[in-house]
């Protein structure tokens, strides 16, 4: 700025604006010029200074399908680097690297490096390629139990007579027998400037843990159970806790309503989920962001939902937001409360019903009179229910699902309530709304004295009245071809009957 002034009538002085932008294979580089605009002379300048410097990426994936979770970051090390023998360009080679993160020990390598090649030379260990990737991304889910990590913008590489740069892809195979040792080889070059890797490892099975991200739905593959936290999410205002440290207020999966206040007035920040606020409810400061949360859970641990402060799941810096739902199996509402807040990770809790998981729904039994009957034929996975439309005129925009054996599946088109509920009643009226729940809790199965199966889920929402919960009969009749669901009505009592013809009776 203030150079010397134009010859327009207001001698305007002149300045120059230079943006800098990331290119990893420029090194230094040079400015070059682009324009003259607005009394300004404006100039590029691509530099590997102002690039994001590898030093750790997250090292976990998800199947967005089952939910499990991939943790690799038992194969990072900190003090001694993964080597594996190469044959490259007809040389007996060695490729160090590190996962997750750049070298533990650069030995001559680019510091920034997460993977370099070196060679003997006379009992000497020479650097061939300083860098052939910075660890910039998370692993990648490719299938079950096969995962992929790419390390990039290595040191500069001539392939088919174009500038790219060198980069290194390890391919990490499931394998409950083997933790670290014998697993790593190398499987060849692709092209002049990849090297990829194969590596069989224990380490890339799944952890027993399961997560969702940005979603408010989680379901466990094996139960089938669906942790659904939807009917938690605030529309007219914000949770509130009080803590030592100050209040805070927070929204489930999504962002903060009518909370969260800009000093100047009663307009809330733009796409915070959790903040701080003072007494007067006004905003000291956002701590999570609406864009990037998870839920999270294993068998040894209550449902999380998690915030961080950062657009992309991969931003580790800055706060933490922890949300646990401990199961709680009561009708009362439950308040929030302030668990933890040290280091940028705060955390607290809120009990709720929707995380209580009920009994195995067993559908093996023997009648008194040693019959045996198997119903798990009957249980649908992943995307459907059986359904069946009331066929009362007045109710005809009523619809029914239910599953077997197991809780109901999520599909896109209706929604039903999540967690062990195995039969709910939408409406085509309104398919924005969560149903109600007919039934959770399977009963003991039964056989009448006509040799009819009865199956009854019981402990659903309650009926308008308030009186009763809702159930659901379902009669199961004998038959050598498997029938469709058929709705003959309900009672007083707001339990639905059902009948199916089945093989499986």
């Amino acid at each position: 700025m203030f150079g010397d002034p134009y010859n327009d009538q207001n001698k305007t002085a002149r300045m120059t604006i230079i943006i800098f932008i990331c290119d990893y294979t420029a090194g230094n580089g040079n400015p070059t010029f682009v324009e003259e605009v607005n009394f300004a002379y404006v100039f590029h300048w691509y530099t590997s200074l102002v690039c994001m410097q590898s030093v750790a990426s997250e090292c976990i994936a998800h199947d967005p399908f089952s939910h499990v979770i991939y943790d690799l970051s038992g194969l990072s090390t900190l003090r001694q680097n993964w080597m594996v023998s190469i044959k490259d360009d007809e040389r007996e080679r060695q490729v160090y690297l590190n996962v997750c993160q750049r070298l533990a020990v650069p030995s001559g390598c680019d510091s920034n490096a997460a993977a370099c090649v070196v060679e003997k030379n006379n009992d000497k260990e020479v650097v061939v390629i300083p860098d052939i990737g910075h660890a910039l991304s998370p692993p990648v889910f490719n299938s079950p139990g096969h995962l992929s990590l790419t390390y990039s913008h290595g040191n500069f590489c001539r392939e088919y007579g174009k500038n790219v740069t060198y980069s290194t892809v390890i391919h990490f195979i499931c394998s409950p027998d083997e933790l670290h040792q014998n697993g790593l080889q190398f499987l060849g070059k692709v092209g002049s400037c990849e090297y990829a890797f194969l590596w069989t490892t224990k380490a890339a099975c799944p952890t027993g843990d399961l997560m969702s991200k940005e979603t408010c739905q989680l379901t466990d593959p094996e139960s089938g159970f669906t942790f659904d936290l939807t009917s938690l999410q605030r529309t007219n205002e914000p949770y509130t806790v009080e803590s030592p440290v100050g209040t805070f207020q927070f929204n489930i999966c999504g962002k903060v309503v009518n909370g969260c206040f800009v000093p100047e007035g009663k307009q809330p920040v733009e796409d915070v989920s959790v903040c701080k606020v003072d007494k007067e409810g006004k905003l000291i400061s956002a701590l999570a962001v609406t864009q990037n949360y998870s839920l999270s859970y294993s068998s040894s641990k209550d449902l999380s939902l998690t915030y961080k402060s950062g657009i992309h799941a991969s931003d580790s810096s800055g706060q933490e937001v922890v949300i646990r739902f401990p199961c709680f199996n009561s009708t009362a509402v439950s308040e929030p409360k302030f668990i933890h807040y040290e280091s940028g990770q705060l955390i607290l809790e809120l009990k709720t019903p929707l995380t209580c998981i009920s009994g195995h729904f067993d559908c093996n039994f023997i009648d008194k009179e040693g019959n045996e009957y198997d119903l798990s034929v009957l249980a649908k996975y992943r995307g459907e229910n059986w359904e069946v439309a009331d066929n009362r005129p007045q109710y005809s925009h009523l619809r029914y699902h239910i599953n077997f054996c197991r809780p109901l599946n999520k599909v896109i088109s209706y929604k039903c309530p999540g967690g062990s509920s195995a039969a709910c009643q939408t409406s085509t009226n309104a398919t924005e709304t969560i149903g109600y729940n007919l039934g959770s809790q399977l009963n003991k199965l039964e056989v009448d004295n006509k040799g009819t199966v009865i199956v009854s889920y019981s402990d659903g929402s309650y009926c308008e009245n308030m009186q009763f919960k809702r159930s659901t009969k379902i009669n199961l009749f004998c038959a050598s071809e498997e029938g469709i669901l058929r709705f003959i009505g309900e009672t007083p009592e707001c339990q639905y009957i059902f009948e199916l013809d089945t093989p499986a009776a």
